[in-house]
């Protein structure tokens, strides 16, 4: 449909736009924590402050899952999760600017699975950890009866080990243009363009290829 033109071959049945808020609007400072049966402990604490155009935020998450049952036993596949991350906005005229950067680090205990040929299905947890970083720049400029600019580009680095199975690695660049051109009538029109660069990469082991 129309939705790939403008956010590529991948929207297919739909597009999901997720749009944060902007560090001007997150100033002050906040801190969570919780606990359950199920989740051992979640927790989080931000602080943003702004001064004239410049407005900034930085925040730090964390949580522990505990381990589901299998069999009538612990699973064995409790997992931890740790976030940073910072953004910057600055904004003055027709021009607005932002910059953000987060990483994030997961210690898991997946459940694996083998058939062997003379035995029955035998589950068996794992040691694995995820670790993803990425950092963003985008500019906009307004040039007036609605029409804009916009050129966004971002890195990533995506890293997943799971012992004795499997090391993935991925690595992405990308930079994106648009412009949207002021209101003609009834028709709005957007032109724009992008380049994407992925770098794959996996380990082989004897249950994984």
């Amino acid at each position: 449909g129309s939705g790939g033109a403008v956010w590529g071959a991948n929207a297919v049945n739909g597009v999901i736009n997720v749009v944060t808020k902007k560090a001007s609007a997150t100033t002050g400072g906040v801190a969570t924590a919780g606990t359950g049966t199920l989740d051992n402990g979640t927790g989080s604490i931000r602080y943003g402050a702004s001064r004239g155009a410049l407005a900034f935020r930085a925040y730090s998450q964390w949580s522990s899952h505990g381990e589901t049952r299998l069999d009538g036993r612990d699973a064995g596949d409790d997992w931890t999760s740790l976030v940073h991350g910072v953004r910057t906005d600055w904004s003055r005229g027709r021009d607005a600017v932002t910059v953000s950067g987060s990483w994030h680090s997961d210690e898991l205990h997946p459940l694996a699975t083998i058939l062997p040929s003379l035995h029955g299905p035998m589950f068996f947890g794992g040691d694995g950890n995820v670790s993803n970083s990425h950092v963003l720049a985008l500019w906009q400029r307004s040039t007036g009866r609605g029409g804009s600019l916009q050129v966004q580009s971002f890195a990533s680095r995506w890293r997943r080990g799971d012992a004795g199975v499997a090391h993935d690695n991925t690595n992405t660049y990308d930079v994106d243009v648009s412009y949207h051109a002021p209101a003609m009538g009834r028709h709005d029109v957007v032109l724009g363009g992008g380049y994407r660069s992925s770098d794959i990469s996996a380990t082989n082991s004897f249950f994984y290829t």
